[in-house]
């Protein structure tokens, strides 16, 4: 039942949980740029302010100090992949914003590595700057970052197992946004996992497909779930990940001839009108 009314409690936190999401070339717009260009301006004239306009003037204030505390926070820390890991909060933070979530859910998408990953901040403090709510949703992420991580150096998911963690996850979370602020983390981690070993890529991504993108399903968050699905195959099942992009490919590129040459007789459905 606490996971039908988590289900019922996602469908008004999301006015658009049905939509598609930016495709990013994250190599091409981090790993290409000098770390030092990588600044707190940049991060927020280029990466979250263009999609907050839907926030109020003091919201996106908030987000703003939320982004400079990060900054801080990650100073000198990088990703494998050896971008500056501010990148990473940042990011979630974007994906959070494209499906329209609230100032506090944007904020803990922020600050939701400070504390386990840095000496800089801990709750309390995020608790004093920014209030209970996010400090209740970054504390939340905390807890199950901290649950997987441990799963993560374990055996493979049985589905019996991977269905307990899902029930954890919904049964320990007051906040449905701490799930949310989590699918969002995971779905950054899972376009960005170029940079881990093959080992590692196909661990997480097993993960992914038993226990993430059940969970987003089960929240109707339907432009994570797929992603995810799509990001896990990649590195699960190659061969047919490949076949089917490249089917995809070949099927686009017929669409674009048909375009670019007015034929619509794909289109025409073959009823009379």
């Amino acid at each position: 039942m606490r996971i039908v009314m988590q289900a019922q409690q996602a469908s008004t936190v999301l006015p658009i949980a049905i939509r598609l999401l930016e495709e990013v070339d994250y190599k091409e717009m981090y790993e290409t740029r000098p770390p030092a260009s990588i600044s707190a301006d940049y991060l927020w004239r280029e990466r979250l302010e263009p999609l907050l306009w839907y926030l109020r003037d003091e919201e996106r204030r908030m987000v703003h100090e939320g982004l400079e505390l990060a900054v801080r926070a990650h100073s000198g820390q990088n990703r494998k992949s050896g971008e500056p890991f501010v990148t990473h909060p940042v990011e979630v933070t974007r994906i959070l914003a494209e499906m329209r979530m609230d100032a506090e859910s944007l904020v803990a998408g922020l600050l939701h590595d400070t504390v386990e990953d840095t000496d800089a901040v801990c709750f309390d403090d995020i608790e004093r700057r920014f209030g209970t709510a996010v400090r209740r949703i970054v504390e939340g992420e905390t807890k199950i970052s901290k649950i997987t991580k441990v799963n993560q150096s374990g055996d493979d998911y049985s589905d019996d197992k991977a269905r307990d963690l899902q029930g954890l996850f919904m049964a320990m979370t007051e906040d449905v946004r701490i799930i949310l602020v989590k699918l969002a983390d995971r779905l950054h981690n899972m376009r960005t996992l170029y940079g881990m070993s093959a080992a590692k890529q196909v661990k997480i991504s097993q993960e992914t497909l038993q226990v993430f993108a059940p969970l987003a399903k089960l929240l109707g968050v339907y432009c994570i779930k797929e992603e995810l699905e799509d990001l896990a195959l990649r590195y699960t099942q190659p061969e047919v990940y490949q076949h089917i992009k490249n089917w995809q490919d070949k099927q686009m590129a017929t669409y674009q001839r048909a375009f670019a040459t007015g034929d619509r007789r794909g289109g025409r459905g073959g009823g009379s009108g």
